[in-house]
């Protein structure tokens, strides 16, 4: 039985904090045939459009820059076939309407209840315990913990998150969804960022450019002009070499993003996310303490982190 009902026994106005126009949840009939893993009441299926047609791309503005390859669209099927996942982005689409709010509303502590519980189900069943719907909702309850500052709550199911993946023998066995397999490795370098522990999960962290990125060498050489980075790096390459490699990357990425946006030309979803990714890994990973420049070299790439995490 759905305890919502089928009127929907939390009210029939939109969440609350959704006065943006960019953030009203458009007409549930978007969704009006929609088979899901349970039937959801009206005002569940209008959070679901807000989440998938604003929400998800709003949460982080480098997305508007993306496009994603048609093989990576499984995220919404998930949701008609895995009954945690559904919950989960119903939870975080409510919670973070709540936070514009500055209320714990009740219908997030039910999707909350509900996401819990059915999880807590599906790992107990060795058949769901380490499916890539699965994974996602740990997952998930990692970057809202994240966002949020619940850094405890963060650690407890970051242990999960890697004993999943430990068991299914490591991050190579998500090779057949790359996107979900970068995003495990973003969690786990915010966790790292938030807590001061090392990334588990990071790949090619000595690299620089587009090696271990994704980032192709011909798409790195001629969509960005470089000519007029020439007086920082030339500062930047007597500081320290890696700390060099990183900063060069920082400015392609943002020339990339600059030129996305003046031409309207998308860029990779993976390529941007495994390049942000990367370089920040190798930020996280230098040590600079003992530097003969530093303090000069610390905080350059202090502010690069700061700038990497609260513009993109």
């Amino acid at each position: 039985m759905n305890p919502e009902g089928d009127d929907g026994a939390f009210g029939d106005k939109a969440p609350v904090g959704a006065t943006h126009s960019v953030l009203v949840p458009p007409p549930a009939s978007t969704f009006a045939f929609v088979n899901f893993t349970e039937n959801i009441d009206i005002h569940a299926r209008r959070m679901l459009c807000t989440y998938y047609t604003h929400l998800k791309t709003n949460m982080y503005p480098i997305a508007k820059y993306y496009y994603s390859d048609i093989s990576n669209t499984y995220w919404f099927h998930w949701t008609q076939l895995d009954l945690a996942y559904l919950h989960a982005v119903l939870y975080a689409t409510s919670f973070f309407f709540d936070s514009l709010a500055g209320q714990k509303s009740e219908r997030t502590k039910y999707h909350l209840y509900r996401t819990v519980s059915e999880l807590n189900r599906q790992l107990s069943n060795p058949k769901t315990a380490l499916t890539d719907s699965t994974t996602t909702v740990v997952m998930f309850m990692v970057f809202i913990a994240e966002c949020f500052g619940d850094i405890e709550c963060a650690h407890m199911h970051m242990m999960g998150l890697r004993n999943i993946i430990d068991l299914r023998g490591g991050l190579s066995s998500y090779d057949e969804k790359p996107l979900l397999q970068e995003k495990l490795r973003r969690a786990d370098l915010i966790y790292s960022m938030c807590t001061g522990y090392k990334p588990a999960y990071s790949q090619n962290v000595g690299s620089s450019k587009c090696e271990g990125s994704g980032l192709a060498e011909p798409i790195y050489a001629e969509s960005v002009d470089q000519s007029c980075f020439s007086q920082s790096r030339h500062l930047t390459r007597e500081l320290d070499r890696g700390l060099h490699s990183s900063f060069e990357d920082v400015q392609v990425l943002s020339q990339l993003i600059n030129s996305s946006h003046g031409s309207g030309e998308k860029l990779s979803d993976i390529v941007v996310e495994g390049f942000l990714t990367s370089i920040q890994s190798r930020l996280l990973l230098l040590d600079l303490h003992d530097h003969p420049c530093n303090p000069l070299a610390e905080i350059l790439r202090l502010s690069l982190h700061a700038y990497l995490t609260t513009v993109f």
